[in-house]
């Protein structure tokens, strides 16, 4: 990694100059980022400034919700698409392990389909409606709970499947802090909007008969809350609507 020569040069220099804490420096190294067509080089003129890149971001972002949500309120898609475009961003660097060189791709960083903030920000807000269209929260969830257990009936395999990955996020962000890789937070909370989504489609949830209406309901609002936690963890937003 280009950098880390450098850095360890200046934990030295700081260590000879009489620095304590030098001694605990750590440079946590990463490597570069490159465009799809190629390195990034100030000989080459083609250095990307950040305000074009972030203009860029939002205006495509923008874009995209007001064709998948037109219903959408002015003032809403406009902070929907602020979240989804520095999100997608934000994602775009941190779903890269540090030793591998990163490519910044514009269309791949703000895909609903494919490995990016946009699909996961998307699995978070179909949760919301979920429980929106039940009239459910948190709380109500919980007071149900609180009057007895839940009862899913015979255990569909999407619905295990979704079950086990929610109650693994605190071992995931154990495991990320300790080999400091946040791509282990983003290959999670993937995942899990790619489990949710199973779920989804494979489980109704509004229109089953109870107790395993309520049971599904609670597992679709513990999931949001794993993808909001997850997504918050790496500074990005979870929307409600989208």
């Amino acid at each position: 990694m280009r950098q880390s020569l450098y850095f360890q040069q200046i934990a030295k220099i700081l260590e000879l100059w009489g620095f304590e804490q030098a001694a605990q420096a750590h440079h946590l190294g990463y490597e570069m980022v490159r465009l799809p067509e190629g390195v990034i080089s100030s000989r080459k003129g083609n250095v990307p400034v950040y305000d074009d890149v972030r203009d860029a971001v939002l205006a495509r972002a923008r874009a995209v919700i007001e064709e998948k949500n037109p219903e959408l309120e002015a003032g809403a898609r406009e902070r929907v698409a602020r979240e989804v475009g520095l999100g997608s961003l934000k994602y775009a660097m941190l779903a890269r392990d540090i030793n591998k060189v990163v490519v910044f791709d514009l269309e791949e960083a703000l895909s609903f389909d494919g490995h990016a903030a946009p699909y996961i920000q998307y699995a978070h807000a179909r949760a919301c409606r979920i429980l929106e269209h039940a009239g459910e929260t948190d709380e109500t969830l919980a007071g149900t709970l609180d009057r007895g257990g839940l009862d899913f009936g015979a255990l569909m395999p999407e619905e295990l499947g979704l079950l086990q990955l929610v109650a693994a996020l605190p071992d995931e962000v154990q495991r990320a802090a300790a080999e400091e890789r946040p791509l282990l937070i983003t290959n999670y909370v993937y995942e899990l909007a790619k489990r949710f989504n199973d779920f989804y489609h494979a489980c109704p949830v509004l229109q089953s008969p109870e107790p395993t209406r309520t049971a599904r309901l609670a597992l679709v609002a513990a999931a949001r809350r794993a993808l909001a936690n997850g997504l918050g963890l790496l500074g990005i937003a979870a929307p409600e609507e989208m």
